[in-house]
């Protein structure tokens, strides 16, 4: 019992560490990190304290397939805003670690699902074990992300309940 614990503990931290690390050798992420390969987590958290790229909005909302109203309303931005933070050199801290969060929970999707179009169907279906809400639709706070993230580690594990 303790081993099973163990191993999952390490997984998270594996996938904390270098969730991005996945889909970066896709060719998505080091265009949105500014065409840097991130793999240690100074890395992630010097990137976010810098500020992503404000085209980052634009290439995650492009990840994730979902329109541009639905990546302003996850990141509780007016569309007039977004206009100015995508025009913009940075993003703010807030809005750079929430993006780098979306990323770690499509790697995480993709990892468990091995596929994009299993990840993204899964992403845009209710679920019981989530309210009968959408995935997506929780990903606009940081307790969300992580229901969110628990949820595909108990499906991964086959934990249903």
């Amino acid at each position: 019992m303790v081993t099973k614990a163990t191993s999952i503990s390490s997984r998270k931290r594996v996938d904390a560490s270098g969730a991005l690390q996945l889909a970066g050798s896709e060719g998505e992420y080091p265009r949105i990190f500014d065409k840097k390969e991130l793999h240690e987590p100074m890395d992630f958290i010097n990137a976010i304290r810098t500020g992503l790229p404000g085209s980052s909005v634009n290439a995650v909302s492009d990840l994730l397939q979902v329109s541009k109203g639905e990546m302003y309303s996850l990141l509780h931005i007016t569309p007039r805003t977004a206009q100015r933070i995508i025009r913009s050199e940075r993003l703010d801290v807030d809005k750079s670690d929430h993006l780098v969060q979306l990323m770690k929970i499509h790697t995480r999707c993709m990892t468990v699902f091995e596929d994009s179009e299993k990840a993204m169907r899964w992403l845009k279906t209710a679920n019981f074990a989530l309210g009968e809400q959408t995935p997506l639709s929780l990903l606009d706070t940081s307790e969300g992300i992580e229901l969110v993230a628990d949820t595909l580690t108990r499906i991964e594990y086959g934990v249903f309940a």
